[in-house]
């Protein structure tokens, strides 16, 4: 039986943090790797105790790689509702899950609207 697992890192973190998570994780070759990092990544929604961004995901049949803001080293004292929820959607789900209020967890949307859609100049 195959388990899923959940990589994830406290943005602020110098030590273990993204800049050499990903380093890391761009050397493996898995199958579907170049699906994997052409995706945009999703927002990951709180959904306890309030809505609110608790990182940013892209996810493979194999793991799920989790950015998470305002947090260090010690994602769990830093950003304790962000781990509580991404650690109860493994533990429920074996994957990350959607929490936004509009079911949409993509950031292209978001980033068009935020660049007001180019102005004009060009498609988004």
């Amino acid at each position: 039986m195959e388990s899923p697992f959940l990589i994830y890192a406290g943005e602020f973190d110098s030590q273990d943090g993204p800049k050499t998570q990903e380093f890391w994780l761009r050397g493996m070759d898995f199958d579907g790797s170049q699906e994997f990092w052409n995706q945009s990544r999703q927002v990951y929604w709180l959904d306890h105790p309030t809505s609110a961004v608790g990182g940013y995901f892209r996810e493979s049949t194999y793991f799920s790689y989790l950015t998470v803001p305002k947090a260090g080293h010690f994602v769990p004292n830093n950003n304790y509702w962000a781990s509580w929820n991404f650690l109860n959607d493994y533990i429920q789900h074996q994957s990350l899950q959607c929490h936004a209020a509009d079911g949409n967890c993509e950031t292209t949307t978001a980033k068009c609207t935020y660049m007001n859609n180019c102005s004009g100049h060009g498609t988004c």
